[in-house]
């Protein structure tokens, strides 16, 4: 199914979606028809304040859904996969949480994969709302680009457990009426504080123009460095295959996701073994051979450094 929506806000998305799958909204929450599959997508419009969309759900068939650009006056915030199902065996590397944050003048499409559930919470302000909240150092490039750039822009970074706790408190707290709009503003508003606490710990490095279609090359890159976490990424062929120098690469990877390609590909590595390491279905030594590690020893090493725990410590804490 594919879904062409020309839209300015979460709520606007969420009442195109409901229009084409025949859904009602009530109290801005659109239930998914069984048809379709299971789940919500629900609007949270704060006055004066940041827009909250979050949306949980599995669907049956795949989900394509294309948006013309946003707005350059609004900045986008999307946490993703901050539920780890255990039971999805399938998606449990590309289920790793991360967040985002880019202008809303990138064109949106995303593809919604069938039998995938997807536990995401976006966040819209505008930059004039974010602005008053925060006061960024002149030399930190990045900020410039988010708070006072006309240029089009996209962060990511994994989300911290910090960001997770938060991300968790939105989705399960139940907020008596009067108090609700207060609940949402100051945890959307630590949620854009910690993404920014992140951002702020890159290198400060000067940000190059992108274009669309760079930006689905670099993910299209991303997404085949973690295909196989096995296997180290290759400079050289990751460029050929996408019709890219490799110093463009280099330079666009590290702007969007804060780091080097290998570093990125080590991060990411250690991060899914914890998470293997949590379902407890798969001993260390078989984890640290499914991800191409011959001298577990090294593994380890690479593992405390990460996590602060040695592998077999870590499984006991968790």
């Amino acid at each position: 199914m594919i879904l062409e929506i020309n839209c300015e806000s979460p709520e606007g998305l969420i009442s195109a979606i409901a229009k084409a799958i025949d859904a009602p909204v009530v109290d801005g929450t659109m239930q998914i028809p069984p048809l379709y599959g299971t789940g919500y997508i629900k609007g949270i419009a704060i006055p004066n304040g940041p827009t909250i969309m979050i949306r949980q759900y599995e669907l049956k068939e795949e989900l394509n859904i294309s948006t013309n650009a946003t707005g350059a006056s609004s900045i986008v915030l999307t946490f993703h996969n901050i539920y780890h199902d255990k039971d999805d065996k399938k998606n449990q590397k590309t289920s790793l949480p991360f967040a985002q944050i880019e202008s809303g003048g990138v064109d949106y499409q995303e593809l919604f994969s069938s039998k995938t559930k997807f536990n995401t919470i976006i966040i819209m302000i505008d930059v004039e709302q974010l602005r008053t909240l925060i006061n960024p150092k002149n030399d930190r490039t990045e900020m410039q680009d988010i708070l006072f750039s006309n240029k089009p822009f996209i962060f990511e970074e994994l989300i911290s457990p910090e960001m997770h706790n938060v991300a968790n408190q939105i989705l399960t707290t139940v907020a008596p009426p009067h108090l609700r709009d207060f609940f949402y503003r100051i945890k959307a508003e630590e949620l854009i504080y910690l993404l920014f606490s992140v951002l702020e710990k890159r290198d400060n490095l000067s940000a190059y123009p992108l274009n669309n279609d760079d930006i689905k090359k670099i993910y299209l890159i991303r997404d085949k460095v973690i295909e196989d976490l096995s296997v180290k990424p290759n400079l050289m062929q990751l460029a050929k295959i996408y019709g890219m120098g490799e110093s463009k690469v280099t330079r666009l990877f590290r702007q969007i996701f804060g780091n080097s390609i290998y570093n990125y590909y080590q991060t990411f590595r250690m991060d899914y073994a914890g998470n293997l390491i949590k379902d407890k279905n798969l001993s260390i030594a078989e984890i640290g051979y499914q991800l191409g590690f011959s001298n577990l020893s090294h593994f380890a090493r690479l593992f405390e450094k990460h996590h602060g725990l040695k592998p077999k410590k870590y499984a006991k804490v968790n």
